[in-house]
């Protein structure tokens, strides 16, 4: 074949073979890698954002929950001293002094009932200064209509004490039948405190699983039915037509009674100054010693228990039913409230005065006390 026979033929092309991307050494080349690094990067980033946004919430919810049940232990402590100051700071010796108002001037006993009412007072202001968490709301309503009642029907009975004691008249009759009818209102906070207060916190502690806390504190402000009546408020505070004198005048005889000592436990205490040790701080009972050293059978013999010190003034008071002329008995009686532990308290035991009773220097002891 010579030369010109493939002249006319198209000249032979050979495929040029694909490019490969730039940088790229075969299937899987360095680009390919650095792609799937950075996808794994950013889906390790993302599940450790995801996990630290998770412990972040874990975490608020935990101090929300925390503050939450601090919240409410501390608004069930707040009730609880509430209450037990209530009991020891204005019941106990709001019924002392009416209950030995015989002993003293009408004047004198009012000036105490207004004081005691100013404390009532007090006790009210202060609990609608704590800090009430949204779940108690229904039973702060309820503690301040206890603390309410309480400081109003106070009010009321140191207004008409003086005419209590107007020798004759239905005035005084009708400040006898006030006084009881205040004496309902004690009740009525009370029955407020029992049925509303006290299961209603004791509902929200439960419900938030709050199972260590003490329930709160009972309350038994009027200490017994008997100042509902107006017959037996008038003996009480031995007005005129008491029934536990004769025509204005005590039973013929002898009345009184001679405080012979108190003790704590096995412990009798030394009159002061000499400084003695007790023990049950948190509710210490004393037990007192007397003697119906007259010549006639008493009743409804008032024994108070006063402790001051600390910046606290406790009392309480027990009565016996009867005391016999020339005999001796003792009564226990719990201040029904922590005391300071410590410091020097101050304790004095005093047996009230009975119709009749002339003197009554002999029916009251001081001691000193340090509580551990």
């Amino acid at each position: 074949m010579s030369f010109f026979d493939d002249e006319g033929d198209e000249p032979r092309t050979t495929a040029a073979p694909p490019r490969r991307p730039l940088g790229a050494s075969g299937p899987m080349g360095p680009g390919m890698t650095d792609r799937q690094t950075l996808m794994v990067r950013r889906g390790v980033a993302l599940a450790v954002a995801v996990i630290l946004l998770v412990l972040i919430v874990l975490g608020i919810g935990s101090c929300l929950s925390a503050q939450k049940h601090d919240a409410l232990v501390s608004y069930n402590g707040n009730v609880t001293t509430l209450i037990n100051e209530s009991q020891s700071q204005v019941s106990a010796p709001l019924f002392s002094a009416l209950g030995r108002a015989a002993t003293r001037s009408p004047q004198d006993l009012q000036t105490t009932l207004s004081e005691l009412h100013i404390t009532a007072q007090e006790e009210a202001q202060r609990a609608r200064s704590i800090s009430v968490p949204s779940e108690m709301s229904a039973p702060q309503r309820y503690l301040l209509l206890t603390l309410d009642f309480r400081a109003e029907a106070i009010d009321k009975i140191a207004r008409n004490i003086l005419t209590a004691f107007v020798p004759r008249g239905a005035e005084a009759s009708d400040a006898i039948n006030r006084i009881a009818g205040e004496t309902q209102l004690l009740l009525a906070s009370d029955v407020v405190y029992s049925q509303r207060v006290a299961p209603l916190v004791s509902q929200v502690l439960a419900d938030n699983g709050i199972h260590s806390q003490t329930v709160v504190a009972t309350s038994n402000f009027l200490p017994d039915l008997g100042w509902l009546d107006p017959t037996t408020v008038r003996n009480r505070l031995g007005a005129p037509g008491s029934t536990t004198t004769t025509s204005g005048t005590a039973a013929p005889g002898i009345h009184g009674h001679r405080l012979d000592g108190v003790s704590i436990g096995s412990n009798t205490l030394a009159l002061a100054p000499t400084v003695n040790h007790g023990t049950g701080a948190s509710n210490p009972t004393f037990t007192v010693m007397l003697t119906n050293d007259g010549t006639v059978n008493e009743s409804n013999v008032k024994v108070d228990i006063t402790v001051t010190g600390g910046g606290k003034t406790l009392s309480a008071t027990k009565t016996i039913d009867h005391t016999t002329a020339g005999q001796s008995t003792s009564v226990d009686i719990p201040l029904g409230a922590p005391v300071p532990t410590g410091v020097s308290l101050q304790v004095t035991a005093f047996v009230e005065g009975v119709p009749g009773e002339k003197t009554l220097t002999h029916n009251k002891k001081t001691f000193v006390v340090v509580f551990r």
